[in-house]
């Protein structure tokens, strides 16, 4: 997960409570590398410990990691799926699904979804769960079926609808669905996509497009998320040695290439990635060529390997 911060931030999120307060220790800022005015909002980077119940937080500007206890419910608990501040969690010893806000600790219930279900799906939401009108999804690719679980707000239990899927035409790529314009969009392991159109409570639709088709010959990840408005797919080679950016074409409905972000930087993992304006330089940056474009990576590529997450941040420019 990621949470973002600046020295405001940083002072703000030590008022929210006590253990807020000792989690993050009182910093002496002895200089700004850059004015608060002009500084972007860079995220902190977030990893859960499932064995000793604490989250770390890192920055990746300051450094320094901060660590902030979780409740005892959510101790081994996994996250599924991040947005707006809120994590979806899934407590295996308890089998139970929860929104959690690491910040307020405020914790909302789901309703019980089976076990197997949970494990095999890719998750999402619509909204933040403080919304009336959020909806959280879960999908199941299999041979030869598009199975997706619904929970709307104010319902009881989750519904259920199946979809005929072809496995010679779509298999999942595991991540987490991307919410854009309406539609859950689940990237293919061939670069295409799949879409679960949300229309209203008890009308929903699973549609797998033809075009895209994959962009790059062999890759080892790959990342769908939103950017500016647009859905793009984020292919990486083995242990990062290259990585290609395409955005959807809404008229050709193909991947176009990417040779320019326009200073956003992406956050890439597998329970959520999103992109974010605004970069720091002198980070340590390493710079790697593909053709034309220079992909600048953070930390030799920020590439965490801890338990369960994968994080990368890049920025790609001319």
């Amino acid at each position: 997960m990621f949470l973002n911060k600046n020295v405001v931030d940083y002072m703000n999120f030590r008022a929210i409570c006590r253990s807020c307060e000792s989690a993050a220790p009182l910093i002496q800022w002895r200089e700004a590398p850059i004015s608060l005015k002009s500084a972007p909002l860079l995220p902190w980077l977030m990893s859960p410990d499932n064995h000793s119940g604490i989250h770390s937080f890192v920055d990746p500007k300051l450094g320094g990691k901060y660590l902030v206890k979780v409740p005892e419910s959510l101790v081994d608990a996994n996250i599924l799926y991040s947005r707006k501040g809120w994590l979806l969690m899934h407590s295996i010893s308890r089998n139970a699904l929860s929104f959690y806000n690491p910040f307020t600790k405020d914790i909302i219930k789901l309703p019980y979804l089976l076990r197997a279900f949970v494990l095999s799906s890719s998750m999402g939401f619509t909204y933040a769960p403080t919304s009336k009108s959020y909806v959280v999804v879960a999908i199941h690719i299999t041979l030869h079926e598009a199975e997706v679980r619904v929970f709307w707000y104010g319902w009881r239990g989750w519904s259920n609808y199946r979809f005929t899927n072809d496995i010679s035409k779509f298999v999942s790529n595991h991540n987490s669905p991307v919410f854009h314009e309406g539609g859950f969009y689940v990237l293919g392991k061939d670069g295409n996509l799949g879409v679960f159109k949300v229309l209203w409570p008890e009308r929903y639709t699973w549609k797998v497009l033809a075009v895209p088709q994959k962009p790059c010959i062999s890759f080892c990840q790959s990342f769908l998320l939103e950017c500016g408005g647009r859905l793009l797919s984020v292919f990486m080679g083995p242990v990062g040695e290259w990585i290609k950016v395409f955005a959807l074409n809404g008229i050709t409905m193909r991947w176009d290439k990417v040779s320019r972000l326009e200073h956003n930087t992406l956050y890439l993992n597998r329970p959520s990635s999103f992109s974010k304006p605004g970069w720091i330089t002198g980070m340590g940056e390493k710079s790697s060529f593909q053709g034309s474009t220079m992909i600048q990576i953070l930390w030799s590529i920020i590439v965490w390997r801890l338990e369960n997450i994968i994080a990368l941040v890049a920025r790609m420019m001319q």
